[in-house]
């Protein structure tokens, strides 16, 4: 009886994948897009129905020959791009209606991570156009330049806050009209020296001091 189960359920379960696959296929051509949007044009993402593993097609525009090994083919900077690209399309395609859009919270966490200077402008904006209208969006990053970028968007409306080993506090004076990180790692090494100044605790200072040091004097 089991085994006459099994065999009955498994066309609906090839049915399901089937259909699965389809729904992947038509979300691929949104990734796509939004790779152009963050300046990677130079690949697209397809789905092959035909193949239940490795079924991520990677087709280069200046070559014949397609990919499906994502980890040995493509940099960091394009997976981080490829899986932000997949995130936008699943809001697009899952949260497709305003009330759906209006009722979000959006949290996310350093979309730029190994993508060069030239495209952190394009990922602010386009993270500003997709979530403008949901209830509430959170955006987690080290790099202050594609902060200011993003902040810049909401004419400075926007909350900044600075997480300060355990401790969320404002925006320091040195970050809130941010060029470069030289000034805030000079105050952070002028503080270390500072013999009274209380709040700078050693154990947590060795862990990012030789590198402040490092970039300060690279950049002088």
């Amino acid at each position: 009886v089991i085994e006459e189960s099994k065999n009955e359920g498994l066309p609906f379960l090839k049915d399901k994948l089937r259909e699965e696959l389809k729904k992947l296929k038509a979300e691929s051509k949104s990734i796509s897009i939004y790779l152009v949007k963050m300046g990677i044009d130079h690949f697209d993402i397809d789905i092959n129905e035909n193949e239940e593993d490795e079924n991520i097609v990677i087709r280069y525009k200046n070559s014949t020959n397609d990919k499906n090994k994502l980890k040995n083919c493509l940099s960091d900077g394009e997976k981080t791009a490829l899986a932000f690209a997949y995130f936008l399309s699943k809001f697009e395609n899952e949260i497709n209606t305003p009330e759906k859009v209006k009722d979000s919270v959006v949290v996310i966490d350093d979309p730029i991570s190994s993508l060069d200077d030239n495209r952190l402008y394009s990922t602010a904006h386009l993270i500003w156009r997709n979530f403008e209208e949901v209830k509430q969006l959170i955006v987690l990053s080290h790099n202050f330049l594609f902060l200011k970028f993003f902040n810049s968007f909401y004419c400075g409306k926007a909350n900044c806050l600075f997480l300060d080993g355990e401790k969320i506090t404002d925006l320091p004076d040195e970050l809130k009209n941010f060029e470069t990180p030289y000034f805030y790692m000079l105050k952070t090494i002028i503080d270390f020296l500072d013999q009274n100044n209380q709040n700078v605790n050693y154990n947590e200072a060795k862990r990012y001091l030789p590198n402040f040091i490092r970039r300060v004097l690279e950049t002088f």
